[in-house]
This record gives structure tokens, C-alpha cells and sequence, in this order.
């Protein structure tokens, strides 16, 4: 059952800057409630992604997180030990779409969006299938066992 999300206000997508004696002028705090808004309606997504029976200790998420951090890395942190838990907020759904049995694309599909709509970069689709494709076979792997 997929959950229904609200939409970001396309005010909050597409601030503009106008000058101030210009009649369509808007105050700097405006856009700066946008970005708050667009942070929320983020934070209520990771939220509804979560699995709440999700255990990091299980094999199958601890291959997956290693696989996020060492292959996927969006945010180029992997060069650091210390930032190992740096997708571990999108880890729950990753796992969630590998353990149901969603193809390699799927995966990839919910890695492209956390890319373009939770850090607000544009996904690679080939590193993203490349990924969603590793995930997956750890996924058929696991089941095998």
C-alpha cells in the first residue's frame, strides 16, 4: 500500500528573487519559509520511507549500507570511516523494496529519487542501476540462504 504524499507548494521549488520597490516583491523570509518547508516536507518522506522493523545487524542491511556508502555515494563521503552512517536514513526503504523482491530498477528508481529530492542533486541513472542492480542480487542472494 503506498502512502499518499503532499506536495511541495511550487512556490518552495522555484524561489524568485525580485527587487523590493518591484510590486511582486517578496521579503528574503519568504524564501527562507520555503526552504524551511521543503526541509519539513523532506524529513515527513524519510519518515513515511521508514521501516519500522528495519535492524541495521541484519546481513542483508549491513551488505546494502556497505554497497550505499562505498559504491552509491552521492555526497562523496566515503573517503572518511567516520561518515559510514551518512544514507543510513534511506537505508530502511532501500531494504524494504530489496527484501519484497522490487527489480534492480525499482531500486534504482528509489535511489534517483533520493538524490534529486532529498539532496537536491540530479541522480546518475547509470551508477543508480549499477547499484540498484547490486542491491538486488544481495537481496536474491539472501533469500537463497
Amino acid at each position: 500500500m503506498r502512502s499518499k504524499r503532499r506536495p511541495v507548494p511550487a512556490s518552495c521549488l522555484t524561489p524568485t528573487v525580485v527587487l523590493h520597490d518591484s510590486p511582486n516583491a517578496r521579503p528574503a523570509a519568504g524564501i527562507l519559509l520555503c526552504a524551511v518547508q521543503l526541509v519539513a516536507h523532506s524529513r515527513k518522506i524519510i519518515a513515511h520511507m521508514r521501516d519500522k522493523t528495519f535492524d541495521l545487524a541484519e546481513p542483508l542491511a549491513a551488505a546494502i549500507r556497505k554497497v550505499l556508502f562505498e559504491e552509491w555515494d552521492p555526497c562523496s563521503v566515503n573517503l572518511n570511516a567516520e561518515c559510514e552512517d551518512e544514507y543510513d536514513d534511506y537505508l530502511p526503504a532501500i531494504h524494504k523494496l530489496a527484501k519484497n523482491g522490487n527489480s534492480a530498477a525499482e531500486i534504482a528508481a528509489q535511489l534517483n529519487f533520493v538524490e534529486n529530492t532529498m539532496m537536491g542533486g540530479i541522480g546518475d541513472k547509470a551508477v543508480n542501476l549499477a547499484v540498484g542492480g547490486k542491491i538486488f542480487a544481495l537481496a536474491e542472494a539472501a533469500k537463497r540462504r
